[in-house]
């Protein structure tokens, strides 16, 4: 099984925020007075700047022979102000204090329809961050591409990419192979896992 995602350090810088005061988010900026998408996503608090990238990692994709693709995975670090300069970016302001934060991960199982392909797959889709009144969801769409949305929302399952369009962008179907032999099925179990009771056994 391909695992992306995110790896016990990066869980527990993300846990160490909880109880910090949000002070803004911050995004490089791709389009023209608009948040998102973009390629990158600073959380500031009182105490910390975190980087949340969706960065492309060389992965085994839909392979049984060691086909490689490069693949988005979320990646969360300590940053700097320094950092956040180089580039044009904008800047939301944010209030509340951090009471969770929320990992969206997704298992992906895709099977060949024949029988004789089986591939397992499972990643962070989504990082939720709630505050007493609020949640600020970052969410990856298409596993190709390296943007990230970033929506304001007290729904924010429904602001992750959609579970349905995850199955749609796994399965391999004749229009997209054009070989009806290697059509597959996908589908996808997915869980959200609350940082706040988290802890690495």
């Amino acid at each position: 099984m391909v695992d992306h995602r995110l790896p016990d350090e990066e869980k527990n810088l993300l846990k160490s925020l909880i109880g910090s005061r949000l002070v803004s988010f911050t995004a490089e900026k791709i389009w023209e007075n608009k948040f998102t998408p973009s390629y990158w996503i600073d959380l500031k608090t009182e105490s910390s700047l975190v980087k949340i990238e969706n960065v492309l990692v060389p992965t085994v994709y839909l392979s049984t022979d060691g086909d490689i693709e490069d693949v988005t995975r979320f990646s969360c670090k300590l940053a700097s102000e320094e950092q956040t300069n180089l580039v044009d970016y904008i800047e939301k302001p944010a209030r509340g204090t951090i009471s969770d934060i929320i990992l969206v991960n997704d298992t992906i199982a895709v099977r060949g329809d024949h029988d004789d392909f089986a591939y397992d797959f499972v990643t962070t889709e989504g990082i939720v961050i709630k505050t007493e009144d609020s949640a600020f969801a970052i969410s990856r769409g298409w596993h190709l591409m390296e943007v990230m949305l970033f929506e304001e929302t007290l729904d924010y399952e429904k602001a992750i990419y959609p579970v349905a369009d995850v199955i749609e962008d796994w399965a391999l179907t004749e229009d997209a192979c054009d070989d009806p032999f290697y059509t597959t099925t996908a589908t996808c179990d997915r869980k959200f896992i609350s940082l706040k009771d988290w802890r690495k056994f």
